[in-house]
């Protein structure tokens, strides 16, 4: 086994190896938190996005700070906390503009915004448009028949 090494550099190859090994499992253990966390994470956002607006809400909810919620989140799907929870806020309100005749007030309530000015502005800030112009161009191109306009 040890043709060509001398006992000591075989020693140092296995010592280094098994330092690598323990490297690894604690990589993996700490990733797997991180995705567990993560699912937990998730599975809350899809119940509270319309209530919960804060990172804070969900960390507490889970038992974790928001440092290591974020954390979890950037390991898992590459974007913070903060933006996960953005993303399915918008992602809900696309599909009222879409897919509903509710006034931009009433999807805004419904999301949980207490002021109808305070929507826009974050829909736009996420998007680059306003929620009426965002409703117009998907009824423009639904119009043409490139996407739906009723929910399948």
């Amino acid at each position: 086994l040890t043709s060509g090494m001398g006992t000591g550099a075989f020693s140092v190859l296995l010592l280094r190896l098994t330092i690598l090994h323990e490297r690894i499992a604690t990589s993996e253990a700490s990733t797997s938190r991180a995705i567990k966390r993560f699912s937990k994470f998730r599975a809350l956002l899809e119940g509270n996005h319309t209530r919960w607006h804060q990172v804070s809400n969900y960390a507490t909810a889970i038992g974790c700070t928001e440092k290591s919620l974020t954390r979890a989140s950037l390991e898992a799907v590459g974007r913070s906390a903060k933006d996960v929870i953005a993303a399915r806020i918008v992602l809900e309100a696309k599909r009222f503009l879409a897919h509903s005749d509710l006034p931009v007030y009433l999807i805004a309530a419904n999301l949980g915004f207490d002021e109808a000015t305070n929507f826009s502005k974050f829909f736009r800030r996420e998007t680059g448009c306003t929620p009426g112009a965002f409703r117009v161009r998907e009824n423009v191109m639904g119009d043409r028949g490139d996407t739906p306009t009723q929910p399948s």
